[in-house]
């Protein structure tokens, strides 16, 4: 018989088997590595996802606080204009009234037809601004947001509760006001 070894089997019956154990062990690390390779890829894919989340996260956040800083802002203006226009609105007052009470000798005078430029250069201003006046005619319903009564007096042929008459001109900027109206009201 040939080469036999101590158990009583051949050469060539051992060789066979010697290369499908190490195929068998090749493939059971091929797998094993792949195995690895999915949990590292799984892992890098959670975190990509969690950076991303994180990433939009901060994009939305920085958005919010631009715009946030962007209304900041147009508040910031539009109370500093209120101010501005509010100490402006007695000049204003003061030319309509020199503007009413103009004798009728003065009303060529070139230097009162530029003081009067001046007053249309402070409305050109509010209109500008948005400012718009307040309507407080004889008979309108008094509207306390709007209107600020001065007194309750008798007047014929008003309703009670409607406007007199307009003392003082009032303003506002948008649907804000800046100062009412001061008026007579009805009894």
């Amino acid at each position: 018989m040939g080469n036999s070894d101590v158990n009583g089997t051949s050469e060539a019956q051992a060789m066979p088997e010697a290369p499908e154990a190490s195929a068998l062990e090749a493939l059971t690390a091929a797998n094993a590595e792949i195995a690895t390779l999915k949990e590292q890829l799984g892992a890098a894919q959670a975190k990509a996802a969690e950076n991303l989340d994180g990433w939009l996260r901060q994009q939305a956040e920085f958005s919010n606080y631009k715009k946030r800083q962007q209304n900041e802002l147009a508040s910031l203006r539009a109370m500093a204009t209120s101010d501005l226009i509010k100490r402006l609105l007695p000049i204003i007052d003061d030319f309509d009234r020199a503007a009413k009470n103009l004798p009728e000798a003065l009303k060529d005078n070139t230097w009162v037809t530029g003081l009067m430029l001046v007053q249309r250069k402070m409305q050109n201003v509010l209109e500008f601004e948005n400012v718009k006046l307040i309507s407080a005619n004889p008979n309108d319903k008094f509207d306390p947001t709007q209107h600020e009564a001065i007194s309750q007096d008798d007047a014929d042929g008003i309703e009670s509760g409607n406007v007199i008459e307009e003392l003082q001109r009032g303003y506002k900027i948008g649907d804000r006001v800046l100062r009412p109206s001061l008026v007579r009201v009805a009894r």
